[in-house]
């Protein structure tokens, strides 16, 4: 299946969050709160959160989020690879975060419309 079958037969577009996201390595008994995402592995907690008010909480770099629109079934073959291939292309550095029903995507906020441009040139819409 070529890229843009792959995008239109399942209608996958994107959504750009408005908001600026941190990613950090916290301890494993610091409360974090409004926290987007925490995954605990092997002694390590990573916590992706929004910024407030402009200020960091954890002093790291600003990151955009895309969410992805459409069917995204858990049996869905190809697509990370299909967007992570084209953002690597244009040397676009990502943290990926899955749910069930859709991927998340975070990059630096510097990066956000060369990945935009990429996103698109899949064939995909973005969403307002």
């Amino acid at each position: 299946m070529r890229k843009n079958d792959l995008i239109q037969s399942q209608g996958i577009g994107f959504k750009v969050h408005d908001e600026v996201f941190e990613i950090a390595l916290v301890g494993s008994n610091e409360t974090i709160s409004g926290a987007f995402a925490e995954v605990d592995y092997c002694g390590e907690r990573t916590v992706i959160r929004a910024v407030r008010n402009g200020e960091s909480a954890f002093g790291g770099r600003a990151h955009r989020m895309i969410s992805f629109t459409g069917d995204l079934p858990l049996d869905l073959v190809g697509f990370l690879a299909l967007v992570s291939g084209a953002l690597a292309d244009r040397k676009i550095p990502i943290f990926v975060i899955s749910s069930y029903r859709t991927d998340h995507i975070l990059m630096l906020e510097r990066d956000l419309e060369k990945g935009i441009e990429a996103l698109e040139s899949l064939g995909m819409n973005r969403q307002a």
